[in-house]
C-alpha cells in the first residue's frame, strides 16, 4: 500500500502537469500520420500569340490544324503527408481538367523525385489522366501539358 501524504495536491499537480505535456504530443504523434496528395498549378506560360495578328506571314500548323494560340502549363502532383499512397487508395485514375475553350496537344514528364518514378499519363479530351500509383511521403512529379486555344 502506498502512503500519500496528507497534503494531496502536490501530487495531483504533478500528475495534472504530465498529462498536460504529453496529450498533445500523444495528438500530435496521432494525427501527424496521414496521406495527403497535393496537385498544384507551378507554372503558365504562353508560348505562341498568333490570334492578334502579331504572327504577319507566320503559319504554325500542328497535325494538319492551325495553331494560332499555344500555351504550356505545368502541373506537380506531390504526397504531402507521412505515409504512402498506394495504388488500392485510390478509387479512379486522377484527371486534370482544362477549359473547354482549350485543347490538350501534348503532355510530357517532367521533374520527377524519385527518378525511378514512372507515372502513367494518357490524354483525353480538354484533360490529362494518371493513373493510380505507389506515391511515398515526398515522392512528386511534374507534368506539362501543352494547350491549344484560349
Amino acid at each position: 500500500m502506498i502512503n500519500l501524504p496528507s497534503n494531496k495536491w502536490p501530487v495531483v499537480s504533478a500528475v495534472a502537469a504530465i498529462a498536460v505535456l504529453l496529450v498533445p504530443f500523444l495528438l500530435y504523434i496521432i494525427g501527424h500520420e496521414n496521406k495527403d496528395l497535393s496537385v498544384a498549378t507551378v507554372s503558365r506560360a504562353v508560348l505562341v500569340n498568333l490570334s492578334q495578328g502579331e504572327g504577319g506571314s507566320v503559319t504554325l500548323i500542328y497535325n494538319g490544324t492551325p495553331v494560332s494560340h499555344l500555351k504550356a502549363t505545368t502541373i506537380e502532383v506531390r504526397n504531402d503527408g507521412t505515409m504512402p499512397i498506394e495504388r488500392s487508395d485510390f478509387e479512379r485514375p486522377l484527371l486534370i481538367k482544362f477549359p473547354k475553350s482549350s485543347s490538350v496537344l501534348a503532355a510530357t514528364l517532367g521533374e520527377k523525385a524519385p527518378e525511378d518514378l514512372q507515372p502513367v499519363i494518357t490524354l483525353e479530351v480538354g484533360a490529362v489522366t494518371i493513373a493510380p500509383l505507389l506515391l511515398n511521403p515526398g515522392d512528386r512529379f511534374r507534368v506539362t501539358a501543352q494547350l491549344l486555344g484560349d
